[in-house]
């Protein structure tokens, strides 16, 4: 699940709480990708490369950054 806690302040906690008893859980953090890289493997303009890498988010300059909740059902 994409976490939202900038938009819904304590939505991690709410949700980690909710399926805490039946679901492993492990936070998932973004990291800026390498465009450079991207770009030379897929042969795609760096400029076009880091418009699709970082869908338009400033790292470092907000708040925010990407974080999901994987939640494995526990069997």
């Amino acid at each position: 699940m994409e976490l939202h806690d900038f938009a819904a302040p304590g939505a991690t906690d709410t949700l980690t709480r909710r399926f805490a008893a039946t679901h492993d859980l492990v936070i998932v953090e973004q990291w800026p990708r390498d465009a450079a890289g991207w770009a030379a493997r897929t042969r795609t303009r760096v400029e076009d490369a880091q418009q699709l890498c970082d869908e338009g988010r400033s790292w470092g300059q907000t708040h925010y950054a990407g974080r999901w909740l994987l939640a494995t059902p526990r069997v």
